[in-house]
């Protein structure tokens, strides 16, 4: 997982480079070799390679988020896994402390109670999961409104329209349906990003891959 990460922050320095120098051929080589490498993985990119006859730096930047939300998803996931292994460690050393002298007679009890410890805290951690990624989703819902109203080069008319799309967004979100319905809702508003500047692109292309990426139980 950790080196995944270094390899996504390589790939973000290199939409970055690619961006300052403004050279198209050089875009469009980073753009093929990212395209290629995440479209299996990651919506926004894979959407790209199947309209990627216009490629520019507008494109780049969307690509740049894209990697720059999917890092920090690994990152929380490495974080959960720490977690869990602390937990299983702490959890190893206090049974070991509190064994009785004759623990290879008790070996049935103890066998049971770390079952019941298990299936508890796998409950637990699902539901503190479930309430940290709606926390997380209204945070970013928030502040990307915020971005958008408190930016003076959009008019007012324009603020409208994208706070309805930013709305739409985070209702889709919010519904426990399947990842294939989300992204069918969402498609008319991923079409709709492509039509906006980089800025607006931005902003809301992490609210869908976010909203994609969610985990439900269906």
């Amino acid at each position: 997982m950790t080196n995944n990460v270094s390899v996504l922050e390589r790939h973000i320095v290199q939409c970055d480079m690619a961006l300052k120098n403004n050279q198209r051929e050089e875009m469009q080589n980073v753009g093929d070799l990212l395209i290629e490498l995440y479209s299996p993985k990651i919506t926004a990119i894979a959407y790209i390679r199947g309209n990627k006859s216009i490629f520019g730096a507008k494109e780049l930047h969307i690509i740049k988020e894209s990697l720059e939300v999917y890092k920090e998803d690994r990152l929380h996931e490495l974080e959960i896994e720490k977690s869990k292994s602390a937990k299983v460690t702490l959890q190893s050393e206090n049974n070991l402390n509190n064994e009785s002298p004759n623990r290879f007679e008790n070996i049935g009890n103890i066998s049971g109670e770390i079952g019941n410890v298990k299936e508890s805290g796998n409950s637990t951690n699902t539901n503190t999961n479930t309430n940290t990624n709606a926390v997380d989703l209204k945070t970013m819902f928030d502040s990307a409104r915020k971005v958008i109203e408190e930016d003076e080069a959009l008019g007012e008319e324009e603020v409208q329209e994208i706070i309805e799309q930013i709305n739409e967004i985070e209702e889709v979100g919010n519904e426990d349906i399947a990842r294939p319905q989300k992204w069918r809702k969402l498609k008319a508003c991923f079409n709709w990003v492509s039509t906006k500047g980089v800025k607006v692109a931005t902003t809301i292309m992490p609210l869908i891959m976010k909203v994609l990426e969610q985990e439900n139980n269906n």
